[in-house]
């Protein structure tokens, strides 16, 4: 797929039901959305941003205080509004406009001052500068893998020497084999999607319940940050239904071994 489709894709997504498609849980919906679980949505972000920070600080810098940071992903700001109060500055970065004009919208309405929001195809042309943190969460797995790969080259290139990264990638699939192959067709050929999507309007449902899924090999993602002279490293599983690595490590100018 290519990205001007994805971003079309994304544009509508975040239209039809931004918060849902940052979290699939039925709660988040738009029909469902109030300020009780708006509240609840953003608590989330807030206790996996602790949770990175304590591994963080276990594995790679202890009092770790970065100046700048840049969210990959961003969506809605769910998670680049708390690390606002982690970092000096926080870039949120996503493809769709609309989900850029809803984190302006949340930081405002939560007094952020210190994060913004650019929408950037993920070439990052329009993020200037680098940066000591790096952050994307539950993103990766929609872009596939040649793209991601290439995307977060640029993301590590964008970080500083010592500067420290936490990405999350998927790398297996564990949905029965009957459903991996529906979600491909749904993703592979426009024709059955838009099908499928004419089918879900006419019962009054939501069009954007499947997400492009995408598994990635470890091996080349652990090549990129050795070509990348990021040799301390820390991983941990995620399990979202798909099992997958979320990978911590420091950008240094040379091996430890």
């Amino acid at each position: 797929m290519t990205i001007s489709k994805i971003e079309k894709e994304w544009e509508r997504y975040g239209a039809e039901n931004a918060y849902y498609t940052v979290l699939t849980d039925e709660k988040y919906r738009a029909e469902n959305l109030d300020e009780k679980m708006l509240d609840d949505f953003f608590d989330s972000g807030e206790n996996h941003v602790q949770r990175i920070w304590h591994e963080i600080e276990s594995s790679l810098v202890s009092q770790f205080s970065p100046r700048r940071g840049l969210d990959f992903g961003c969506g809605v700001g769910r998670l680049t509004l708390p690390l606002a109060a982690k970092c000096g500055e926080v870039v949120g970065v996503d493809i769709s406009a609309n989900m850029v004009t809803e984190a302006e919208q949340n930081r405002a309405r939560k007094n952020v001052v210190n994060a913004s929001f650019v929408k950037d195809d993920g070439t990052f042309s329009n993020v200037s500068g680098s940066f000591d943190f790096i952050h994307s969460f539950i993103v990766f797995q929609h872009i596939e893998p040649a793209l991601g790969q290439d995307i977060a080259r640029r993301l590590i290139e964008k970080l500083e020497i010592g500067g420290i990264g936490v990405l999350q990638f998927v790398y297996r699939d564990k949905t029965p084999p009957l459903t991996q192959l529906r979600v491909r067709l749904y993703r592979d050929y426009w024709f059955i999607r838009a099908l499928r999507n004419f089918v879900l309007q006419a019962k009054t449902e939501s069009v954007a319940s499947i997400f492009p899924m995408n598994t990635y090999n470890l091996n080349n993602l652990f090549a990129i940050l050795q070509e990348n002279d990021c040799h301390r490293c820390a991983v941990r599983f995620s399990d979202h239904h798909f099992d997958g690595v979320v990978l911590f490590f420091q950008k240094g100018r040379e091996a430890l071994y």
